[in-house]
């Protein structure tokens, strides 16, 4: 008996030191990734930076957050990663506030709070399956000489979901869903809803691929497109949506077109734009006094008609 007990004794210890080894070499691991990623090109750093959770979790901990690329960088106060050895594939995400974000080339700077805001990633092998981010009482302000409210948004959501139909098992399918709840920016005088549904298609699959330099110009070659399936503002009397489908050439230039219905926007459109440019954006009204309008999409060249509005940047 006592032999029994001393060989199942050895066996249980020998299996906790194999876990709590691979624990500690994954947590090891982990922190390299990341002290690595800070001295990248673009960098991400953590003033201070904590891993805890053993023996069943990995609790990351990264406090003074900064992402530099380039001349803009953004700042967080504090940001948590939660992953369960025996869930790897789902990681639940949190963070505290203030955010900053600064642009050194053209001086902008703006600074977000939040009361709560959590996130969530869920894995399919390494395909996204869903991510999604929630977040209540945002506050956004400008932050280029001091903190001025620019806009109050009580809630707000994302949903990123990986979904079949692409062709090749190595693309798939991402909707993306986006909704804002009676936020209230400065410059109208009733909450504003918002919300967004869309579908990019032929999307690589493997997220470890997205972090490559050619991730959008590959997206091109296969033929991937912006599926705008439903984008729906309203505030107050005014109403506006957007539908329509957009895709890059192999020069990185946008083509397509998109189908804009509006009511009551042409007085708030001409406070901000030249009256001609607002018309022709916007569209004629019908009976109702819903304004039609179809934009068309060019080598990257926005027209309402034969009339050429807006020239966009290469995407890359």
């Amino acid at each position: 008996m006592a032999r029994r007990f001393v060989t199942l004794l050895t066996i249980v210890l020998a299996v906790a030191g194999l876990w709590s080894g691979g624990w500690f070499l994954a947590a090891f691991w982990l922190r390299g990734e990341i002290e690595t990623a800070a001295k990248g090109d673009p960098a991400l750093s953590c003033a201070e930076l904590t891993i805890g959770g053993y023996p069943f979790r990995f609790d990351v901990t990264c406090t003074g957050m900064r992402f530099v690329d380039g001349d803009v960088s953004v700042s967080l106060q504090e940001g948590r990663a939660t992953a369960r050895i025996y869930m790897p594939t789902f990681v639940e995400l949190s963070a505290e506030g203030p955010a900053g974000y600064e642009d050194a080339f053209s001086g902008a700077a703006y600074r977000l709070d939040w009361q709560n805001m959590q996130a969530s990633v869920r894995l399919d092998g390494f395909a996204l399956a869903r991510a999604s981010l929630v977040a209540d009482g945002l506050v956004l302000n400008d932050a280029v000489l001091d903190v001025v409210e620019m806009a109050r948004v009580p809630h707000a959501e994302f949903h990123a979901v990986g979904t079949d139909g692409a062709t090749g098992k190595d693309k798939r399918n991402i909707r993306l869903f986006a909704r804002f709840d009676k936020a209230e920016p400065k410059r109208l005088e009733a909450p504003l809803d918002a919300e967004i549904s869309a579908l990019v298609t032929e999307w690589p699959a493997d997220v470890l691929s997205w972090r490559s330099p050619d991730l959008l110009p590959y997206w091109a070659t296969q033929g991937g497109q912006l599926r705008i399936e439903k984008a729906e503002m309203t505030t107050g009397d005014l109403w506006a949506s957007l539908d329509g489908t957009l895709a890059p050439d192999n020069k990185g230039l946008i083509d397509g077109s998109l189908t804009l219905n509006s009511r009551g926007f042409g007085p708030l459109m001409r406070d901000y734009l030249a009256a001609p440019f607002a018309a022709a954006l916007l569209g004629p009204e019908d009976g109702t006094g819903t304004a039609h309008q179809t934009l068309v999409f060019s080598h990257s060249i926005m027209r309402a008609g034969i009339v050429p509005l807006l020239q966009l940047p290469p995407l890359f």
